[in-house]
């Protein structure tokens, strides 16, 4: 399988999929926010400027179609047109538990709320944004000395193994999306109760 990533500004979460020995999938890594992240990490350049927006998403397109997976963690709104065409391949990382703590700000938001548990989201991309059906979640407690840094680095460590454990599940092919319903079902997954739903399977690396 191929998988390409488009990393997050710091991209340690795409870099920690990279590094994962339990995956066989070919994996590239794409930089957006070329002034912040470790550039050694990265495969592929593809800077959104100014004023060429319809460039950017053409090649963004292009990388759609030559990968098998699609894996979002940056900003960027993905216009509407693109996320109808591929509904189903472009799945999006987001730092917060959903449907609670949409958009941008996400940590910070689940900070201010006064929540005693955090989170992180990875969903299909649909033309709504932060809405698309839920694949998993994993979840972090948060104690009142928290700052918003401290909670950064919970979700970091509460989520890397489980970013890994969903393109596992693309790969064995036990990711059922019901687009009529809107949901989705890892075949032979556990629900229980615990910190990551569905629950993994992999060992920490």
């Amino acid at each position: 399988m191929k998988v390409a990533i488009f990393a997050g500004k710091g991209g340690s979460f795409a870099k920690y999929i990279k590094e994962s020995q339990i995956l066989n999938s070919k994996i590239i890594i794409i930089a957006s926010y070329l002034e912040t992240i470790n550039k050694s990490n990265v495969d592929l350049f593809l800077k959104k400027e100014k004023n060429k927006e319809l460039e950017y998403w053409t090649k963004f397109e292009e990388i759609v179609k030559n990968n098998d997976l699609i894996f979002s963690q940056f900003d960027y709104i993905i216009p509407q047109e693109i996320c109808k065409k591929y509904y189903g391949k472009i799945i999006n990382h987001h730092p917060a538990l959903l449907p609670a703590h949409k958009g941008k700000n996400a940590i910070l938001n689940t900070f201010k709320s006064g929540s005693l548990y955090g989170g992180s989201t990875v969903h299909f991309v649909t033309s709504e944004v932060d809405n698309g059906p839920i694949i998993f979640q994993s979840i972090y407690a948060i104690s009142p000395k928290d700052t918003v840094e401290t909670l950064s680095k919970k979700n970091y460590y509460a989520s890397r193994d489980g970013l890994v454990q969903v393109v596992k599940w693309f790969e064995e092919k036990r990711v059922f999306l019901d687009k009529k319903n809107g949901k989705v079902l890892v075949l032979n997954a556990n629900y229980n109760n615990g910190f990551n739903i569905p629950n993994l399977e992999i060992l920490n690396e």
